[in-house]
């Protein structure tokens, strides 16, 4: 009994009488050993402009540009094989290279470095300053056209029930998600909250309040099983991840959701040209199977995308949450090699690996939608001076009768043929609905439409050039030109006022936390904030250099020589923020902000 007792003084008592009394809910405590997640380490990003391009055909078809660093003179060579050769790359356009370049070995002095952009290697990113939305873009394998005209019109389709439904679920589940309350009752209560607020939706349904909440409720039963089964510490034996590339024969794989990192996390990528709105970023444990030897562990952020229709989306769901590891993998500094996919009506959670095949697929899919989208406003001139017929800026349609008739951007598809392109079609499948939606539309009628399209493009642009100044200009530079505010810290002695209590400020998903940011005193430096063209009421992004752009959104409140006060749709946490960036050997600094003005496109 004495050597069975011995060393008793260090054993951990209460780890054991817990999981005597509630063995299910971490029976692998015991077992893992959860590794950090391993940092990210992205690819090196070369900004070029193309200055000359060559097509040749040896050995393989391949196409070659000579590109111009944006930064400098400096010339290098790029090389681009298999299905990379189809990009439409022009002279004058500028891309991202994302890979490492070599020393030449071209006997020309003045190129300096080359690359080679293939099936297996290297990206590249055609217009990086237009931010292509991944929720567009998943829409891409199926028509070329769709995510286009998602980007020029933001409403293409009518308020459906389904859509209404799903919108008021996303926020009673990431209302859950964020306080940790599953029990009917709270939910029941957020339900009640969301549907008052969304009340103008319910009455474009003609759906009353009663019919609304017995609705969601019957579509909201799956949130306590989901929070039982996968909101835990550890992963438990019935938290099923599913995953289409793993044979069954394996096993399962099993998943936890230890901490909620962020609800709706809008993220601006011009590295990928790519921008998305996360529903919830997590953190995620994840044990896959490795028979014969022990499970392998592994934990780190991942974007968890919740549908709330039945899993029929396949493909286009699958490609939004690839995309979306992209963004949290340069958000959070740490690697996303899959995504989470949960299905509120089947409560399946889907693992979604983000190979490169299919990233390089969607990238080419990305940069033929970019390349259509920089014809917008182009107009050639022909050498005896008149106008030519502008390039159409929208891919074909698809001429799918069965897939155009049930397509959600139908209508505004048929009204850009129609006034834009002026086709004439009577011999195609979509003939009948193509004359269905635009037989009313007279001459005058199409010709107003494509000159407001026209100067709205205009427009556009000039907001795309103010856009880019913020990954294209230095903070310093940029205030220069009166357009930021650069070395700034938050006032950590501030307390701001609490927000009004009346509908429109609690309703408010821009302005949900407010700061104080000052400038970081330096030697010899007192330029006032008043100095530039930044006033109360302008939009704003709150960044840190160089790699957390746009953390926040928000507006100017308040504005003195030496302080401004904002309100912004996400909080800014300075411990939280000092772990995303790179680790120095003393980092005693502050966190330093840069809070540029925003134009929206």
């Amino acid at each position: 009994m004495a050597a069975l007792l011995e060393g008793a003084e260090d054993w951990d008592w209460d780890d054991a009488i817990s999981d005597i009394s509630s063995p299910k809910n971490s029976p692998l405590k015991k077992k893992l050993d959860i590794p950090s997640p391993p940092s990210y380490i992205p690819d090196t990003c070369t900004r070029c402009v193309v200055e000359s391009i060559l097509s040749e055909s040896n050995d393989y078809v391949q196409k070659s540009l000579i590109v111009k660093l944006y930064f400098s003179e400096e010339r290098r060579r790029v090389t681009l094989r298999d299905d990379w050769v189809m990009t439409d790359i022009r002279v004058g356009d500028v891309i991202n290279i994302l890979g490492t370049f070599t020393l030449a070995t071209t006997s020309s002095s003045s190129i300096t470095q080359s690359i080679t952009i293939s099936a297996k290697s290297n990206l590249l990113i055609l217009h990086p300053d237009i931010l292509l939305t991944a929720t567009a873009l998943s829409n891409a394998p199926q028509c070329r056209r769709k995510p286009l005209l998602s980007n020029l019109v933001r409403s293409t389709s009518d308020t459906t029930p389904a859509l209404v439904w799903g919108n008021i679920l996303h926020e009673v589940m990431q209302s859950c998600l964020i306080e940790n309350q599953w029990e009917a009752t709270w939910v029941d209560q957020k339900i009640d909250e969301a549907i008052m607020k969304g009340l103008n939706e319910l009455v474009k349904i003609d759906v009353t309040i009663e019919e609304a909440k017995r609705e969601v409720t019957t579509r909201a039963k799956g949130l306590l099983a989901f929070s039982q089964r996968y909101i835990s510490d550890f992963p438990k034996s019935d938290a099923i991840l599913g995953n289409t590339r793993t044979r069954k024969q394996q096993g399962d794989s099993l998943l936890a959701v230890s901490e909620l990192l962020d609800i709706e996390e809008d993220i601006w990528s011009p590295t990928y040209g790519l921008k998305g709105k996360l529903d919830a970023t997590v953190n995620a444990i994840i044990s896959d199977p490795n028979p014969p030897f022990a499970p392998v562990v592994s934990s780190g952020p991942k974007p968890l995308e919740i549908k709330t229709g039945r899993a029929m989306g396949g493909m286009e769901h699958r490609a939004q949450t690839m995309l979306y590891t992209l963004l949290a993998a340069e958000r959070y500094g740490a690697e996303v090699s899959s995504g989470l996919l949960y299905y509120t009506q089947s409560e399946e959670v889907t693992k979604v690996p983000a190979s490169r095949n299919e990233i390089r697929g969607l990238i080419i899919a990305r940069n033929e939608m970019a390349a259509y989208m920089t014809r917008r406003n182009e107009v050639t001139a022909s050498k005896e001076g008149t106008v030519q017929k502008p390039e159409p800026f929208l891919p074909p349609t698809i001429d799918d009768g069965r897939v155009c008739k049930r397509c959600y951007a139908l209508d505004t598809c048929m009204l850009y043929r129609k006034a834009v392109e002026d086709v004439e079609d009577v011999t195609s499948p979509i003939a009948d609905i193509y004359d269905l939606k635009t037989s009313h539309l007279t001459p005058a009628r199409t010709k107003f439409f494509k000159q407001w399209e026209s100067l709205i493009s205009l427009e556009e642009q000039d907001l795309v050039r103010f856009r880019k100044e913020l990954w294209t200009m230095g903070a310093v530079e940029r205030e220069l030109k009166g357009r930021c505010f650069s070395s700034m810290v938050i006032d950590s002695s501030y307390e701001p006022p609490p927000l009004p209590t009346g509908v429109v400020a609690t309703e408010s998903k821009i302005h949900r936390f407010t700061y104080r940011f000052t400038r970081l005193s330096k030697k010899g430096e007192s330029t006032s904030l008043l100095s530039g063209h930044i006033n109360p009421g302008d939009p704003i992004t709150v960044s840190v250099e160089p790699a957390l752009l746009a953390l926040a959104r928000g507006f100017i409140l308040k504005l003195t020589p030496t302080d401004v006060i904002v309100g912004v749709d996400h909080i800014l946490s300075v411990e939280t923020i000092a772990k995303r960036l790179p680790s120095t050997p003393h980092r005693a600094q502050p966190v330093i902000f840069r809070i540029d003005k925003f134009h929206s496109v």
